[in-house]
């Protein structure tokens, strides 16, 4: 059961106040308002900045913080400052989207605040705010709009809008066409004819804007002894993306070719029109020209896997794939190769920017053999040269190894005796054998069954210029016979496996038929060196030989048209080429929120990928650094795997997280928090830098901003210490004071306030009707006071007005702001300086009237602005003139240093911690000058708070305490009010409800405004909003007059009608509507 609530108090909760009304405007009682102004409404006003000077232009993908200002008054002559609840901005960004909401959002209201699915606008509802308030967004936001677009808020609020200045943005145009590693689907025609396909996949790059809408690729002249007929384009339906274990292409059908459904995040679009021609070269050989276009660039439909399931590159989007068709005649028993070995593409353009097709991945090879009784070849491949590795990949100890086998079919008889063998020799010019994770081993080629006994295994480490690399023209791989040297073989491993340049293997072949093996295959595992050559002048050969009954052989068929590099021009059945590919890296660090606040971590996460076309598989070694600012340190213990750190020269700390293995095409995250460390400046931008490390690889570097959090607000209120009057006894002078406070609860330190308050006039808009002189003396602990007495229709009351200078600052008055008090003084204008966060201030203007009459009312009006928060705050009080029998309730809430505070504004909210006690004290005074009697006071919330004073004499009160308890349920800001009712000399007087505000914060929170603060601006409880307006409305009061009473009414509701005639309720703070 809760024991507060926020609900907006019921007027005149006492039952027989509420019929007292309601008969009095059946009967058409006029209630009496002096001078009352039409009914008021909320204004808005906005503005809208960026944080800081962002530097121009700014890069896409970039996070800015912009400043949206927000002052919520009342239009009324005299404003008052009711609550306004579901106070709801919506911001909406042009060529940005938004991440995360603002921190003054709240999402615990009936209306929450949200983001738009495409994260390109938001509705933020501020809750229940108290007009006179001014309150600062941070609001971040990252650009995302093409090369040179504008990136620009706009901010709503009823009908104010306001738009922040244009950023000029410049975003990377990527584009890319690959055709490596196709399909090795293939198709058997008459037995002498196949049809295959070659697949093309084109991307851009995440953010890039789109490229041209036509495209023509040209194919440089195949092998003139392997033509290609019947081309033809079509959407890519093959399930298998090339080697199963790498990263291929995507499909574009819907249905694979065997009728299975393609996952959606396996298929990319296809193209709207496709066409493919071949013409001959005056030498016999072929050209051929692909012209795509119709390419949907939207990104709607972006796959994350190849056909075979395989990730795709991180750091490119596919927008279009198919398949190149075509038929290829092998002849009866022959072999070829079809190949494009470097596809030409065009230039990419896109509105200005220009993107260079990748190379490496601009060519494809598919081979045709019918197999031989030996072969040899990198696991996986078909002889074609296919093969692609990057630096430093490890393949033995990982899931996609890369091996290469000699492979030797054979008769078991009559050979079963002889000796029989396999020999692998390996260009060790960028690959090396590699110690505990190479293994080497003689398997059954059936049931891949590991050999274990009948093999002799020999290592060679000698000196042979053919396996040299250091003996240049001498350097022959493949003219090396594996009984050459024999003093450089050993059958002892060695320790540096990095030495050996070739391993063989030697059993018998009845050994063979003992444990009914058909075909034997050596395997051997190599490790490309981290510091290969990725330009395409190197790769690494394989050589494979057998040793049979004849002696040691490395023959084979000549396979002339494969990707090869300058060491050998031909490959061939027993001789495969792997080509070295650079990897490209990415890195992306963002945080889980755009804006720091002091005392709470900050969520980093340093995404990072290391992604090529052509490759999958694991990566070994890298490493992703990030840079934390000053102001921010790791925090031990919050990543997964502790970082080391470094300090820099400008006393950053520097995190290394050194990579083991990373899968390629695969996103990883490094997820950490950081600490804000003091001190801290409001408003400032700080900066995270990241990257990833990888060898021969480029480095992918990031930057996300942050923005100490400068949100906050500024409230005005104004309050009297007297709302009703009493005049002496024996005539003489009245007096009347009121106080005007402004309170920050902005996280940062505003450099001075501004206030104006206009004084009462007889007649003004606000409602003033006096007789009568008064004379003002202003007390001010801060500040400079100033004068004028210009007409009250000359002041105009916005400190920032032309007429009075600028906000904090009289130079260039019109009106005559001066610190000598004039003898009629008609304004008064406090400046103050510094006004700390969670600080107030108050000023104090005293009135002393002369000639007052019973019923005179004093309104005055303040206007206040603040450095910060900067838009207007309005506030505005009435005095007046007590009758013979008027009463003045006032409803106080101890504060935790003993004292009271006469809690009636948001400005004096004191805060407590659920669990603690909370005591209120009430008090009744006689504000007339006749006596009062049956005096009776409810606490609407509380029996304890109730009270009666049988009589009630001129001047005097009567005060009452109670304790009550609080609980977690009622963390939030609280409204509780008292009534009263009395009678003087038989006539029933109405006195004004009083209410008293408290915030019940967190037990264990943090009210420093840097920390989690529960404050009067954001109460955590659903409903309606705190502050002087959650009081009940003001009052009317009847005035004496005449009217016929309905028969219908009971005789009671006549009576108590008959005494009405002096009806009079008094405000300590009055919010005039």
């Amino acid at each position: 059961m809760r024991l507060f609530s926020i609900d907006r108090p019921r007027p005149l909760r006492v039952g027989i106040l509420a019929l007292a009304l309601l008969l009095a405007l059946m009967l058409g009682v006029t209630p009496f308002s002096p001078s009352s102004p039409a009914q008021a409404a909320t204004t808005y006003q906005l503005a809208a900045e960026w944080a800081s000077e962002p530097p121009q232009p700014v890069a896409a993908g970039t996070v800015v913080s912009a400043e949206i200002r927000l002052s919520i008054n009342d239009d009324a002559a005299a404003p008052g400052n009711e609550a306004v609840a579901d106070n709801i901005v919506t911001i909406s960004a042009q060529n940005g989207r938004f991440t995360t909401l603002p921190a003054e959002c709240r999402t615990d209201q009936a209306v929450g605040s949200s983001l738009s699915a495409d994260r390109r606008s938001l509705s933020c509802n501020l809750g229940g705010q108290v007009q006179g308030t001014a309150i600062v967004l941070g609001v971040p936001v990252t650009a995302d709009g093409p090369d040179q677009s504008k990136l620009r808020l706009t901010a709503k609020v009823g009908d104010a809008t306001a738009t922040t200045p244009d950023l000029t943005l410049t975003a990377k145009f990527t584009q890319d066409m690959s055709w490596t590693n196709p399909t090795t689907w293939s198709e058997d025609l008459d037995g002498t004819k196949r049809r295959a396909a070659f697949n093309w996949t084109l991307s851009t790059g995440n953010g890039s804007p789109a490229g041209p809408d036509s495209l023509t690729y040209t194919i440089p002249p195949t092998a003139a002894s392997m033509q290609v007929t019947d081309l033809a384009c079509a959407p890519s339906d093959m399930k298998e993306g090339g080697q199963s274990s790498l990263s291929g292409h995507p499909v574009s059908a819907e249905v694979f070719r065997d009728g299975t459904p393609v996952p959606s995040d396996r298929r990319a679009p296809y193209v709207s029109n496709c066409s493919v021609s071949v013409a001959k070269t005056p030498g016999g050989q072929q050209v051929i020209t692909l012209t795509i276009s119709g390419i949907d660039y939207s990104k709607q439909q972006v796959p994350t896997k190849s056909a075979s399931g395989v990730n795709l590159p991180t750091d490119r989007q596919a927008v279009a794939t198919g398949v190149v068709l075509f038929t290829v005649d092998l002849g009866q028993n022959s072999s070829g190769t079809v190949g494009f070995p470097s596809v030409a593409s065009p230039a990419y353009q896109s509105g200005g920017l220009s993107a260079t097709d990748e190379t490496p991945n601009n060519s494809a090879t598919r081979t045709f053999t019918r197999a031989g009784n030996w072969y040899a070849r990198w696991g996986n491949s078909t002889n074609t040269g296919n093969i692609v590795r990057a630096p430093g990949q490890i393949w033995s100890f990982f899931t996609i190894a890369t091996n290469f086998r000699a492979h030797y079919s054979y008769p078991l008889a009559p050979y079963d005796e002889h000796t029989f063998g396999m020999c692998n020799v390996l260009d060790t010019r960028n690959a090396k054998f590699t110690g505990t994770n190479t293994v080497v081993g003689l398997k059954n080629a059936n049931s891949e069954t590991p050999i274990t006994s009948g093999i002799t295994y020999a290592y060679y480490t000698g000196s042979d210029a053919r396996l040299n690399p250091a003996s240049g023209a001498a350097y022959n791989p493949r003219g090396f016979l594996c009984y050459d040297d024999p003093s450089g073989w050993s059958t002892t491993a060695p320790a540096d496996w990095s030495t050996v340049k070739a391993v063989r293997a030697i059993y018998r072949d009845s050994d063979m038929i003992a444990l009914g093996v058909a075909n034997t295959v050596l395997h051997t595992q190599v490790r490309v060196d981290s510091d290969a050559v990725t330009d395409g002048s190197q790769g690494v050969w394989m050589v494979g030989q057998n040793l049979s009954p004849y002696g040691w052989g490395n023959g084979g068929t000549t396979l002339p048209s494969m990707p090869h590099d300058a060491l050998y021009s031909t490959g061939s059945t027993t001789s495969d080429f792997m080509r070295i590919a650079a990897v490209t890296t990415t890195n992306a660090v963002t945080t889980d929120s755009a804006i720091i606040r002091p005392g709470t971590p900050l969520g980093v996460t340093a995404a990072y990928s290391l992604n090529s076309s052509e490759l999958g598989g694991d990566a070994w070694g890298g490493a992703v650094l990030v840079r934390l600012p000053v102001g921010l340190e790791y925090k031990p213990g919050s990543a997964l795997s502790e970082p080391t750190i470094e300090i820099d020269a400008q006393g950053r700390q520097i995190l290394t997280w050194q990579l083991e293995t990373t899968q390629i095409n695969t996103t990883r995250a490094i997820d950490f928090q950081a600490l804000p460390k003091a001190p801290l400046t409001p408003g400032t931008t700080l900066k995270i830098d990241s990257n990833t490390q990888y060898p021969g690889a480029p480095t992918a570097s990031s930057q996300a901003s942050v923005v100490v959090t400068n949100v906050g607000a500024t409230t005005i209120g104004k309050s009297t210490t007297q709302a009703l009057v009493t005049l002496p006894e024996n005539g003489g002078e009245a007096t009347a004071a009121w106080s005007v406070t402004v309170k920050s609860t902005d996280l940062k330190e505003q450099k001075f306030t501004d206030v104006i308050d206009v004084l009462p006039s007889d007649g003004d808009a606000r409602g003033s009707s006096f007789t009568g002189s008064f004379s003002v003396d202003v007390t001010s602990n801060e500040g400079t006071v100033y004068y004028t007495d210009a007409t009250p229709d000359e002041i105009r009351t916005d400190p920032a007005d032309p007429s009075n200078g600028s906000a904090g600052d009289v130079t260039g008055n019109t009106i005559g702001w001066s610190t000598t008090k004039p003898t009629k003084v008609t304004g008064v204008r406090v400046i103050a300086g510094t006004l700390a966060s969670g600080a107030m201030r108050t000023f104090d203007v005293h009135l002393t009237v002369d000639g007052a009459h019973p019923g005179d009312v004093y309104y005055n009006r303040a206007d206040g602005r603040s450095e910060h928060t900067r838009l207007v705050m309005s506030t505005s009080s009435a005095v007046r003139v007590a009758d013979d029998y008027a009463a003045e309730l006032v409803k106080e809430v101890q504060r935790a240093d003993g004292t009271w505070a006469d809690a009636d504004t948001v400005e004096s909210y004191p805060t407590v911690t659920a669990g603690q006690s909370l005591r209120f004290r009430i008090t009744i005074r006689n504000a007339g000058s006749g006596e009062l009697t049956d005096v009776a006071v409810t606490d609407e919330r509380f029996p304890a708070g109730d009270f009666a004073v049988e009589k009630l004499a001129r001047g005097a009160s009567k005060t009452h305490e109670f304790t009550v308890s609080t609980t977690p349920s009622d963390v939030g800001t609280i409204i509780n009010t008292a009534t009263a009712t009395a009678s003087g000399n038989g006539t029933v007087v109405l006195i004004d409800p009083e209410s008293a505000g408290v915030v019940v914060k967190k037990a264990g929170g943090n009210p420093d405004p840097g920390g989690d603060p529960v404050d009067p601006q954001h109460p955590e409880n659903p409903g309606t909003p705190a502050g002087p307006g959650a009081k009940n409305p003001e009052t009317e009061l009847p005035v004496t007059g005449t009217s016929t009473p309905s028969p219908w009414l009971p005789a009671a509701a006549l009576l108590l009608l008959a005494g009405a005639a002096g009806l009079l309720g008094a405000r300590r703070r009055a919010s005039h509507d």
